[in-house]
């Protein structure tokens, strides 16, 4: 009985011995914010390509095999697997993303040493539909927020999804208003306002920055994202 035991004990824990990480299928659209142009390198399958980052707007959606910790390295090398008692290169930039997300946005962060910050998102179909409104407030301030016949507040260095049921349905003009709130928590100073054309099958993207100028205000920024029904990454 005891052999019994002490067998099924070893059969039990042995998956655990060398178990190699689970790896994921999932499709980045990545987006570059503030940042200089610097060649990075990531893994898929067992390919090493260069890494681009949308500069100018969101980029083409690739697709990515591996590990759910995303990794960026400067060479093409560091990727190599190390010897055995070696310690692996330090990468330029990691992030762990999203479990079951069938779409990432991957945002690409300036830091002030000159190194990147990756953030993800799962924009799946299933967590973002057609036509909705995703805020990402990078400013240090508050806002208050009006777009179409929504109302609602976007706290600093966070994020806010936005539907309405139209959205999705209809070609639209969509006025969108931003204030800043106070350090009193109920002053509303106004900082931008523009009317958007709005097309259902866009998934919005807005990304919102401290002014440049002297009066402070905010910078905007909206990219959009197209799921088309029968397209798919290239090695799909």
């Amino acid at each position: 009985m005891f052999k019994r035991l002490i067998l099924a004990c070893l059969l039990f824990c042995a998956p655990a011995f060398g178990q190699q990480p689970e790896l994921i299928r999932t499709q980045l659209v990545t987006v570059a914010l503030n940042l200089r142009e610097t060649t990075l390198y990531y893994q898929t399958g067992e390919e090493v390509k260069e890494f681009t980052a949308g500069m100018n707007g969101l980029g083409d959606p690739f697709l990515y095999v591996g590990p759910r910790r995303f990794i960026l390295h400067t060479s093409k090398d560091a990727f190599v697997p190390v010897k055995e008692g070696q310690k692996p290169p330090t990468p330029a930039a990691f992030v762990d993303l999203p479990q079951r997300a069938a779409r990432i946005l991957l945002v690409c962060v300036p830091l002030p040493d000159k190194s990147v910050r990756l953030i993800a998102y799962d924009i799946g179909r299933n967590s973002m539909k057609d036509g909705d409104y995703k805020i990402f407030n990078f400013s240090k301030s508050n806002l208050s927020m009006i777009l179409g016949e929504k109302r609602f507040l976007v706290p600093s260095s966070k994020d806010v999804q936005v539907s309405d049921g139209p959205w999705g349905q209809e070609v639209l003009d969509l006025q969108c208003k931003i204030a800043i709130i106070g350090e009193d928590n109920k002053t509303l100073i106004p900082a931008y306002s523009v009317l958007w054309g709005h097309r259902p099958i866009r998934r919005n993207m807005i990304f919102i920055f401290d002014g440049v100028s002297e009066r402070g205000g905010v910078q905007v920024r909206r990219f959009y994202d197209v799921i088309l029904p029968d397209a798919a990454p290239e090695g799909t």
